[in-house]
């Protein structure tokens, strides 16, 4: 079927597609939340994640190595024993692999075109598996490629802090012919103070960035509804970058997505 268009050839169904009730009433539509997080928000823009450098992106599908940071985190060990990977390859189609830890050793997936670190699917990216007497990760879980010193990789594509079970990674990729409306609810988490978080969608994860404004976020929890909704279209990149007014602050925020077929046909 075709896709129906207003007489200025615009396609019809983007008012439903930005309308965030209707958008329920799309075939194939999925409603999906994304959780991140960063407990070192500085002065500096910067992609929220475990990390204290900016998100960098794979040039090429090949082969991932997962490793831990403790050496509890094992097949048979108190800590972390399996994860599950959602990923896309080279073609953003997206796969899944069950992964057994082996401490600080690094452990290979099974596929060789691994291209995209998965955050947003009906799973979440990087699941908790399996887990010892603990009932989390005693380590920090590191995912990515290089060579790797005490269980973290040269180029890191996802992590598990200590003690969570999931990734938090501020980073999301379209698989191929799908297509994202996002919105968002934020909730700051500071220990002592207020700030202001600065926040921006780096699309494409080039340095293009949407800005989302300032957000006031008062100490303790605070709900910011953010008050847009875009349009990301199949085999995009996402940076979530947020800088704070404080020298350094804690942030957790979650986002909605209507996942949906491209193009819509009615």
């Amino acid at each position: 079927m075709a896709v129906k268009t207003d007489k200025f050839g615009n396609p019809k169904y983007m008012d439903k597609f930005y309308d965030r009730t209707t958008a329920e009433g799309v075939p194939d539509h999925n409603t999906i939340f994304r959780y991140s997080r960063d407990d070192n928000v500085t002065q500096t823009p910067k992609t929220v994640w475990s990390e204290n450098f900016n998100y960098i992106f794979p040039t090429t599908g090949e082969q991932w190595f997962i490793a831990s940071d403790d050496v509890n985190d094992n097949a048979t060990g108190t800590g972390l024993r399996k994860v599950v990977l959602f990923y896309h390859d080279s073609n953003r189609e997206p796969g899944f692999e069950i992964l057994t830890l082996n401490g600080t050793t690094p452990v290979g997936t099974v596929s060789t075109d691994i291209f995209r670190f998965v955050a947003l699917t009906p799973n979440p990216g990087f699941i908790v598996g399996e887990v010892g007497s603990t009932g989390s990760n005693e380590g920090k879980i590191y995912i990515g490629t290089g060579t790797f010193t005490a269980g973290k990789p040269e180029n890191i594509y996802g992590t598990i802090v200590p003690g969570k079970n999931v990734s938090q990674v501020g980073v999301d990729s379209t698989p191929a012919n799908r297509q994202w409306a996002i919105h968002m609810n934020f909730w700051g988490v500071e220990a002592a103070k207020d700030c202001i978080f600065t926040f921006d969608l780096d699309l494409g994860g080039n340095g293009i960035f949407f800005n989302g404004g300032d957000f006031i976020v008062t100490a303790g929890s605070t709900i910011v509804n953010w008050p847009y909704v875009i349009q990301i279209l199949p085999g995009s990149d996402v940076r979530y970058t947020a800088r704070s007014e404080q020298a350094t602050s804690a942030l957790a925020f979650a986002i909605l997505f209507h996942e949906m077929p491209f193009p819509l046909t009615d």
